[in-house]
């Protein structure tokens, strides 16, 4: 009996070793043809393989293959094993291929809709082919954007690069670089379709998804001290106004940079010799500029009467609720920002303000000592000013001649908007010849000029410079000067 029991256990005891090995290896192969969806809100229906059509479940672990389809007001993402995801807007299908083990690729293919990744780029190890019916896209571990109607294919980028497999006769590859657009028709045989205003206007809208992204996302609970003070960039905060509207914040942490331009740089100005700067505390930079309705649920008055106010007969050059408000002069947009802290208690040791020239130069460079935020070049296509005068060999663009809603480009790697063009900005700074360097400095007391930042509609590629600045009488509006607003730690 003994014997009997010990050949029994000799041979069930490797049986349930080898079963419970290929359980695991069999989960395993499971796990590398899964597609994982995760809910944000609303419903979306699935099909899988030849089954019929019905509602997905919260967190329901998907085999590739799966037809995903997704009703408008829903919002969803989807991963592949952990490595990234892409998230679908509503009224996206994407069909998701079954792919073998040993591919590192994953592959989807988007019919209509709108697509944000969020892939990790401090790794780089995910991959993704996207196909589109103007081509497909490669993508490694950057921040990109795809809208494709039954018309066309938009692809923006945020940060790194995005190579367009353009399908056709005359296939060919476009690089789309960090915060530029690319418009492709399915019947360009492989050619870039220029981007026009309402792709731009299209973008404004889609773009807004970053507050969804894994790097940021805005805070909906009662922004704290402990919140404003250790915080990382992407991260974005939204501050209730009154009348149900609101103002989103970017957070700019504390460093080092060097302000101004070198000697080298084309279009610097005299005024632009460089100083070393510190930031001590990180601050929030609004994301975009203050727009008309903010404007007028805080002032009571409309663009109309603004330009009334200012003496001006000149012609409203932009007009809606989500374009920026103009005809403002230095003390209208203090008076602005103190009604703010009145309307929207902030935690003790910060208060709104406008930013310091330093703290506007920093946010724009956001990490970088370039011309520009997003590059050494700015191209007709990459903001909203003289288009047609690029700098300083960009590709043209249109000249629109007017302002146009906020957000209609690429934001930089800091998530902040229009920081070049559209409309010029205050700063609190008093107006100096050099600029001043060391902590956190501030010009609180000087002449009769004020400092202004970032060019606007009106001004040629070289006047949108990050490093470029003027000095304006505090009581001068014009119909391309506005402002944004910094929550910052108390200056008194």
């Amino acid at each position: 009996m003994a014997g009997r029991r010990t050949l029994l256990l000799a041979v069930a005891i490797p049986l349930l070793g080898w079963g419970t090995w290929k359980a695991l290896e069999l989960r395993q192969r499971l796990r590398r043809i899964e597609s994982r969806i995760t809910f944000i809100n609303g419903k979306v229906t699935l099909g899988v393989g030849t089954e019929a059509a019905r509602a997905a479940v919260l967190g329901e672990v998907v085999p590739e293959g799966a037809v995903l389809v997704t009703p408008p007001r829903a919002e969803v993402d989807v991963g592949f094993g952990g490595g990234g995801g892409l998230k679908a807007t509503g009224g996206t299908q994407i069909s998701l291929p079954r792919l073998g083990s040993g591919k590192s690729t994953k592959e989807i293919e988007l019919k209509s809709g709108a697509l944000f990744n969020r892939v990790d780029g401090s790794q780089g190890k995910a991959r993704y082919r996207v196909r589109i019916p103007g081509g497909q896209i490669m993508v490694r571990g950057t921040g990109f954007f795809v809208e494709v109607t039954g018309t066309s294919s938009l692809v923006a980028t945020r940060d790194g690069e995005v190579k367009v497999s353009l399908e056709g006769k005359s296939a060919r590859h476009v690089v789309v670089g960090a915060g530029e657009m690319v418009r492709m028709d399915p019947g360009s045989l492989g050619s870039v379709v220029p981007v026009g205003e309402r792709e731009r206007g299209l973008f404004a809208n889609l773009s807004r998804i970053r507050e969804l992204n894994a790097e940021g996302g805005i805070e909906t609970l009662k922004v704290t001290a402990e919140m404003l003070e250790k915080s990382r960039t992407g991260r974005v905060i939204a501050v209730a106004l009154p009348g149900g509207e609101s103002m989103t914040f970017g957070y700019c942490p504390p460093g080092s940079f060097t302000m101004g331009s070198p000697p080298a740089e084309a279009g610097r100005g005299v005024d632009e010799t460089q100083a070393e700067v510190r930031i001590g505390r990180g601050f929030w930079m609004g994301q975009m500029e203050v727009t008309q309705v903010q404007w007028q649920v805080l002032m009571g008055t409309t663009l109309e009467q603004q330009r009334a106010k200012a003496g001006s007969r000149a012609l409203i050059i932009g007009m809606g609720e989500d374009h920026p408000m103009y005809y403002v002069t230095w003390e209208d947009a203090r008076t602005f920002v103190a009604r703010l802290n009145a309307a929207a208690t902030l935690p003790e040791g910060w208060e709104f303000a406008l930013p310091s020239e330093a703290q506007w130069e920093y946010a724009c460079r956001a990490g970088t000592n370039r011309p520009f935020g997003h590059g050494p070049s700015l191209a007709g296509s990459q903001a909203n000013f003289r288009g047609n005068l690029p700098y300083p060999a960009g590709a043209e663009g249109p000249f629109l001649a007017k302002a146009i809603a906020v957000g209609s480009y690429a934001p930089n790697a800091w998530l902040l908007y229009d920081m070049h063009g559209n409309v010029a900005e205050w700063c609190e700074d008093f107006w100096t010849d050099l600029l001043p360097g060391g902590v956190d400095p501030l010009v609180s007391q000087g002449g009769d000029l004020r400092i202004i930042r970032g060019g606007s509609w009106y001004t040629e590629g070289k006047a949108c410079r990050a490093a470029k600045r003027r000095g304006v009488k505090p009581d001068e509006p014009a119909g391309d000067r506005g402002f944004r607003v910094a929550v910052v730690p108390s200056r008194s």
